[in-house]
């Protein structure tokens, strides 16, 4: 799917691919380094994820900041998902509220990937409801190796019709040294166990600058290196294939 991605970007927008030649396989992303998208100033950006203090941490990243509801959250709060759901949506938009700059910044954010696709990029349906589509998250402790595919995460037949899965990472903030992305040449599937190191799968390790947006392959194992001067913000979510077009999904 990125491949493909790959050449048509080049027709529709002018960016910078980075790939990396494995073995035979290829670990790709791509950087569209020329968003008009505006970036906000660190101090406000900090402060209104300070707001944040529900969605903190996850096994892959400890001491994490996200602003906005994941599918991946509502799958592990199981017992009442919809009350979930609704109440972390509405939290997000108390703190949007707030800062009417982010409203703005989601909505151009939507913009730039319906260009990037050349299409209307639509929320994917969850339980008949859109799910929500962004999120901003600050790493600064780093990441481990994980991988993100909606198929293999959530019971079979959940989402029948999705195939292939992108993440894409635009860049608010960015450390002056460390939280590099590192993307391996592995897959998902030929890596259950997540006993990943550079050595067994070469990896493609790349430090985004403010404003790039970052692209990749979710399904590839990848992590995120510690920040060790600076703060790594970023607003995100995945972008996936269906029968009846592209959508998008956090």
């Amino acid at each position: 799917m990125l491949d493909n991605f790959c050449s048509q970007l080049a027709r529709r927008y002018e960016g910078e691919t980075v790939r990396y030649p494995a073995g035979g396989k290829r670990v790709t992303a791509v950087i569209v380094r020329h968003s008009d998208i505006p970036t906000p100033p660190i101090a406000e950006l900090l402060d209104m994820l300070s707001f944040a203090s529900g969605f903190r941490g996850s096994v892959q990243a400890p001491g994490a900041v996200t602003l906005g509801p994941t599918l991946n959250q509502i799958r592990y709060h199981t017992e009442q998902p919809e009350d979930y759901y609704s109440e972390a949506v509405r939290r997000v938009e108390e703190v949007y509220s707030k800062y009417p700059f982010f409203t703005t910044l989601r909505q151009r954010f939507g913009a730039l990937i319906d260009r990037l696709f050349g299409e209307v990029v639509a929320p994917l349906v969850y339980r008949r409801k859109p799910a929500a589509w962004n999120t901003i998250r600050r790493i600064e402790m780093g990441a481990a190796a994980h991988w993100d595919n909606l198929n293999m995460e959530w019971p079979s037949g959940q989402f029948p019709h999705l195939s292939g899965q992108l993440a894409l990472n635009y860049f608010l903030a960015s450390p002056a040294y460390g939280g590099e992305a590192v993307i391996y040449d592995a897959k998902c599937i030929e890596s259950a166990d997540l006993n990943i190191t550079e050595s067994r799968h070469p990896a493609l390790a790349i430090k985004p600058r403010i404003g790039d947006l970052l692209i990749f392959d979710s399904c590839a194992m990848h992590a995120v290196n510690p920040v060790v001067v600076g703060h790594r913000v970023a607003m995100s979510c995945f972008v996936g294939k269906t029968d009846d077009g592209m959508v998008k999904w956090s």
